[in-house]
C-alpha cells in the first residue's frame, strides 16, 4: 500500500470522506478510505495499493479483459433490445432471471459521439486507453467498441490496456495495442482518443491528461466517460464505492480543473444516471457499514422490471450534473 497527495494539485492535506471494502467484485476484506483534497476538491483513495499490487484485486473474471463469443454478443444486443421497449418490460416483469438481466441493461438513449465522429471520418485514427478486450463499451455497448468500430471500416485503431491476454485478442482483431503511455511513438498524433470508464483506475490521471495534450491533433476530440462522484446515488450514499480498484472519484468540477491545467478545452459535459446502477448497488452493499448504522441503498433491489423502465425516465429529467456517470467532450 502506499499514501499519496493530490494528484491534481499536490496538496498533501486531506479530510475523510468514506470508507468501503471490495463489496462489488469480492476480490478482498481490507477495508479502503477515500478522502477529498482541502484546496482542489479532488476525492481519491488513499491509502491504495501500488501499481504493483492493483492486479491482486482485479478478479480473473472481470469481464472487460474477455473477449465475449460471438452467441454471447448477440444475447447482450437482444437483451439490451427487450429491456428498452415497454411490450417487453410487461412480458418479462414476472420471469425472475430474465428481469434481473433487463433491469440492468435499461438505459437513457444517448448518442456515441466517437461513432459519430468516426463515421464522417473513417480515416481517422483512434486510440482506446484500458479497453480490455476491445468487445465491449460499458454504455455503447458492442457497437461502441473498438472491434465494433474497426466492423464498420476504420482502418488506424489502436488501443492501451495491461492485460496481456485482452492485447492478444486485440491483435487478433485487427487493433495496435500498447501496454502503457510509454509505450506509445511520441510521434503518434490521433484525431479521436478515448478513455470509457478506465481514468478513475488509473495511479496518475494527470499522465492521461498530458498524453491527450501531446498525441491529439488540433481538431480532434477526446471522449472522457467515468463516473460522477456529485451523482445522486453518491449524494445518498458515498460508499457506494468500486474500491480499491477506483482511485479516483472525479466531478464535472475537478475534470474543469484538470483540463484547464494541461491546456485542454471542455467542449461538453453531460450526466446520466440508469436504474441499474442503483438496482446493482441495493444487491451488493449491506444496509449496516460503519458504527452510526447509516442504511443503504437496498430498497432499490426491490424494484420490478416495470419501476425500473419508468424510473429511468424520471433519471433523465433529473438534472445535468446528477447523473451518476459523467461525460466529457475535450479538445486542443
Amino acid at each position: 500500500m502506499e499514501a499519496v497527495h493530490c494528484d491534481l494539485c499536490g496538496q498533501k492535506d486531506a479530510r475523510f470522506e468514506a470508507k468501503q471494502t471490495d463489496f462489488m467484485h469480492q476480490s478482498t476484506t481490507e477495508v479502503f478510505s477515500v478522502v477529498s483534497c482541502t484546496t482542489c476538491d479532488l476525492h481519491y483513495t488513499n491509502p491504495r495499493p501500488t501499481e504493483s499490487e492493483i492486479g491482486q484485486y482485479y478478479v480473473g473474471s472481470y469481464s472487460f479483459h474477455n473477449a465475449p463469443s460471438q452467441l454471447k454478443r448477440y444475447i447482450d444486443e437482444l437483451l439490451y433490445f427487450f429491456a428498452n421497449h415497454l411490450f417487453f418490460v410487461y412480458l418479462f416483469n414476472w420471469i425472475p432471471f430474465v428481469r434481473e438481466k433487463l433491469i440492468l441493461r435499461i438505459r437513457p438513449t444517448i448518442a456515441d459521439p466517437i461513432r459519430e465522429f468516426l463515421k464522417k471520418n473513417p480515416n481517422a485514427s483512434f486510440m482506446d486507453i484500458g479497453c480490455g478486450a476491445g468487445e465491449h463499451a460499458h454504455f455503447w455497448g458492442h457497437r461502441g467498441s473498438v472491434t465494433g468500430y474497426r466492423r464498420m471500416g476504420v482502418k488506424n485503431v489502436y488501443a492501451m490496456e495491461i492485460a496481456e491476454k485482452a492485447r492478444e485478442s486485440l491483435r487478433e482483431k485487427g487493433v495496435t495495442p500498447f501496454k502503457s503511455l510509454v509505450d506509445v511513438p511520441a510521434d503518434l498524433k490521433l484525431d479521436v482518443i478515448r478513455m470509457n470508464w478506465s481514468l478513475e483506475h488509473v495511479h496518475r490521471p494527470s499522465e492521461y491528461f498530458q498524453f491527450v495534450r501531446q498525441h491529439l491533433k488540433p481538431g480532434g476530440l477526446c471522449l472522457l466517460t467515468i463516473p460522477n462522484n456529485d451523482g445522486i446515488l453518491y449524494r445518498m450514499y458515498p460508499d457506494c464505492l468500486e474500491l480499491p480498484i477506483h482511485l479516483y472519484h472525479f466531478s464535472p468540477d475537478t475534470i474543469h480543473k484538470y483540463a484547464q491545467k494541461h491546456g485542454l478545452v471542455v467542449q461538453k459535459t453531460e450526466t446520466f444516471s440508469y436504474p441499474g446502477s442503483f438496482y446493482f448497488n441495493g444487491q451488493v452493499y449491506p444496509s449496516r457499514r460503519d458504527s452510526e448504522n447509516a442504511s443503504g441503498p437496498q430498497g432499490f433491489a426491490r424494484m420490478s422490471l416495470v419501476e425500473a423502465y419508468y424510473f429511468n425516465r424520471v433519471l433523465q429529467r433529473a438534472g445535468n450534473h446528477l447523473g451518476n456517470d459523467l461525460i466529457v467532450l475535450l479538445t486542443v
